[in-house]
């Protein structure tokens, strides 16, 4: 990524880059703002658990996993949490300041670290764009291989699926309203169809009624789109 000085990764440690934001400010230099401040650290899958919890006691004996700016930093009990979002156009049109150096960033990959900041308490961020130096294929290659180790290791996998708008905070309110009031054992089926009348049915038990025409049905389509 552009202006981001990269030190190598120990494969062997099953080392990771994580991206700790540290704040928001307003900076008249900065080509955007607000603006994230944030630093890169590296650290080793070793120390999490796959809950997502640190490993207690630290590392396995013999190797020291956790780095210095880790420790300086006070996060050695913090968790991370694994960004997963859609690229989009690649284009790097925003900026994010990392360890004193401005660099961009795609504007979807901007968008969802500041909703993050501004809408959640998780600072600790593994951010495939961010994490893995994309000019470096080898690096790529076996950090891509770890990957379901990374998401494995995450406290949660946040999913990203862009800025929100009225059909969607439409389609979250029908989605919450299927998960309350729908049960897991009564979704046993297979196939679009089963899936469409599976849906009616429950959704008529509750008093909501499903016609190709609902705005929140055409929400929700929306939404599941945007994946």
């Amino acid at each position: 990524m552009s202006g981001v000085s990269y030190r190598t990764l120990d494969e062997g440690a099953k080392e990771v880059r994580l991206l700790i934001i540290e704040d928001k400010v307003e900076d008249d230099n900065a080509t955007v703002s607000p603006l994230l401040r944030c630093h890169l650290v590296k650290t080793s899958l070793h120390l999490y658990s796959s809950e997502g919890a640190i490993v207690p006691g630290g590392p396995p004996e013999g190797h020291s996993y956790a780095s210095e700016e880790i420790i300086s930093r006070g996060w050695t009990d913090t968790p991370f949490q694994a960004l997963s979002y859609v690229w989009g156009d690649p284009t790097p049109v925003s900026e994010i300041e990392i360890d004193g150096r401005f660099c961009k960033i795609s504007q979807n990959l901007s968008q969802a670290l500041l909703s993050i900041y501004d809408n959640t308490a998780f600072r600790v961020i593994w951010a495939d764009a961010v994490s893995i130096n994309q000019q470096d294929n080898e690096e790529k290659s076996w950090q891509v291989q770890q990957m379901v180790h990374i998401y494995s290791r995450a406290e949660s996998v946040l999913s990203w699926l862009g800025v929100g708008d009225t059909n969607s905070t439409l389609a979250m309110q029908q989605l919450n309203n299927l998960g309350r009031d729908l049960t897991i054992s009564k979704w046993k089926f297979t196939g679009t169809e089963s899936m469409k009348n599976k849906i009616s049915e429950e959704h008529n038990q509750v008093g909501v009624k499903y016609t190709e025409d609902s705005s929140t049905w055409r929400a929700l389509i929306t939404l599941t789109e945007r994946s």
